[in-house]
């Protein structure tokens, strides 16, 4: 999961199998906070679990590694993007990526909204 600051990044997870009915928890909530069922904010960088267990079968458990990192690069995914005047706003989207390049494909807070400018120029709203 990328550091996103104050804000956090929001990752959606699931647990197939079982009851149904989960319970979820990470050994390190300093880290990572599990808002509602299956819903992850990043909350400091750092390495932790997430662990999911039945509800109604307690030895169901099932674990995955989550580690928060700060973002260091980011690659755009489109080379261009052409803006008629006044028609609006274009979103450029980009994949985020950690020192060591890896990606993460689930930032939702980095896109960027532009609004044509004056001059032929490009007028960040972000």
């Amino acid at each position: 999961m990328p550091y996103l600051g104050e804000n956090g990044q929001i990752w959606h997870t699931q647990a197939i199998g079982g009851s149904g009915v989960y319970t979820w928890f990470v050994e390190n909530p300093v880290l990572v906070n599990v808002e509602g069922s299956c819903t992850l904010k990043s909350l400091q960088i750092g390495k932790t679990r997430l662990i999911v267990q039945d509800h109604r079968n307690p030895q169901n458990v099932a674990s995955i590694d989550v580690e928060v990192a700060p973002i260091t690069q980011l690659q755009w995914l489109e080379e261009q993007l052409e803006l008629k005047a006044n028609t609006g706003t274009a979103t450029l989207n980009v994949i985020a990526l950690d020192r060591q390049g890896r990606k993460f494909t689930n930032c939702t807070e980095t896109n960027f909204e532009y609004k044509p400018g004056d001059k032929g120029n490009a007028v960040s709203i972000v």
